[in-house]
């Protein structure tokens, strides 16, 4: 890009004449437009600007990492946090509910298909049935994910096995009814792999304590405590499970534990 001219006037001594004469102006300091405070009359390195907003992202940012680092799977009683991370390379996770997944989510038919392409981490919601069984199922009702409606809460593990299919759209499974697995089922094909679990509870929180104990009975009975870290929105949950399941499961924090850590 060109530097910006100046003219002046110019008297030389001697001369009846003045001359036009075209300085360069020296070049201006242009910051950056990218950047989270920019367009900025002051340039640095960091983000293009020197602002007080500029320092506060970066202060909020460095304490983000720092409280999160701190408050993770360890935070609670659970001693075994950084174990559960600790890695000499980045996890695969996938994800249990998605509608872009290449087989029904949640469903065993994913789980062993994430397994198949060699992931690290089997990630699966957990909701609770009318006779108290765990099953991998996002939502509180069967509405928007399957063929049934109501609360999952009301339905017995039984007749959702006989009724519910959450293949949707899934074609290949247009003759098969797809329902949700137990969680004991899910962890009968998988305890004896190398796998890890990350279990996010999403039921009420009145049930806290019913989904705790059957949590840690399954957790133990399958013997992947170590590999396993539970998360969940919600503090009570997480409080439930913890006072279950001891010092030997990993947690999350809770929404509200993370918010009063950072």
């Amino acid at each position: 890009m060109p530097a910006s001219t100046d003219s002046i006037k110019l008297v030389v001594s001697g001369s009846p004449h003045p001359m036009d004469v075209e300085i360069p102006s020296p070049p201006s300091k242009r910051c950056s437009t990218r950047g989270p405070c920019s367009p900025s009359p002051c340039c640095c390195r960091w983000c293009s600007c020197c602002t007080p907003r500029c320092t506060s992202i970066f202060l909020c940012s460095l304490l983000a990492l720092v409280g999160l680092f701190f408050v993770g799977p360890r935070l609670g009683p659970s001693s075994h946090g950084l174990r559960w991370m600790s890695t000499s390379r980045p996890w695969l996770v996938s994800h249990g509910d998605c509608p872009c997944l290449p087989e029904p989510a949640n469903s065993l038919l994913w789980f062993e298909y994430a397994a198949s392409l060699g992931v690290d981490v089997l990630e699966m919601d957990l909701m609770l049935t009318a006779d108290d069984q765990l099953i991998t199922f996002h939502d509180k009702t069967w509405d928007n994910l399957s063929n049934g409606t109501g609360l999952v809460r009301a339905t017995l593990l039984e007749d959702m096995k006989k009724h519910i299919d959450v293949s949707g759209s899934y074609s290949q499974y247009d003759n098969v009814l797809v329902s949700p697995p137990s969680l004991d089922e899910v962890l009968s094909t998988f305890s004896s792999t190398d796998l890890r679990f990350n279990m996010e509870i999403k039921t009420a929180i009145e049930d806290r304590y019913i989904v705790a104990e059957r949590l840690c009975e399954l957790l133990k009975s399958h013997g992947v405590v170590s590999r396993t870290l539970v998360a969940s929105f919600d503090t009570e949950n997480l409080e439930a499970v913890r006072s279950h399941c001891g010092n030997h499961l990993a947690t999350s924090s809770s929404e509200a534990e993370t918010r009063s850590a950072l």
